[in-house]
Formats: C-alpha cells, sequence, structure tokens
C-alpha cells in the first residue's frame, strides 16, 4: 500500500503548485521550498519543469556554448574587471586556430 505524503511533503508541493500557477513565492516560501526538498517533491517539481520547457520550447532543447575569445576591452567601466584602464589584467586573444578547436571540443 502506497505511503502517505508527510505534511511537508504536502506543504511543499502546495508551494511549487503555486509557483507553477503564480510564477512568484516570497522569500520565505522559496526557503520553505529548500528546506523541504525531499527526493519525491523534487522529482515533482522537476516534472512541472519538463511540462513547462515543453510548452515553451518543445521537445528538443539545445545547449550552448559560449567562447570569449579576447579579453581585450574597448571600453573603461569603472566595475569591470577586464577594463581598459586595468593594467593588472593578463591580456589574451585566441587565434581562428583555438576559436575553431573551442568549436570542436564543445560540439
Amino acid at each position: 500500500m502506497p505511503q502517505m505524503p508527510d505534511r511537508r511533503t504536502m506543504d511543499t508541493e502546495r508551494l511549487i503548485d503555486k509557483l507553477h500557477r503564480e510564477r512568484a513565492l516570497s522569500g520565505e516560501e522559496w526557503v520553505r521550498i529548500i528546506d523541504g526538498r525531499t527526493p519525491e517533491t523534487a522529482e515533482y517539481l522537476f516534472g512541472l519543469a519538463r511540462e513547462v520547457r515543453q510548452a515553451v520550447y518543445g521537445r528538443d532543447v539545445y545547449i550552448r556554448g559560449l567562447i570569449e575569445f579576447t579579453n581585450y576591452c574597448r571600453n573603461d567601466c569603472y566595475y569591470c574587471g577586464i577594463r581598459r584602464s586595468n593594467p593588472h589584467v593578463r591580456r589574451y586573444r585566441l587565434t581562428l586556430d583555438q576559436i575553431l578547436d573551442c568549436c570542436r571540443r564543445g560540439y
């Protein structure tokens, strides 16, 4: 005979349903979902996430990669570590062969 879910599991699934329906939770509700995580609630959440993904993107999901081929920058944004005036950055620029090798490895 299947075991009845406990109160904590039911509360976590109720919050997951609310997130699915309303697309938002309070900070306290997020903490309750995280603290209440079990293998069963994780599978429940992942099942709903798969439904949303398939509804929005279909069955095909592609992983894309990003190749940063240089860290030379013409901008001087103060908050950015690779800004052009930062003398402590070790600069690099990949060659065409290096970029194509990254593409081959990623593929």
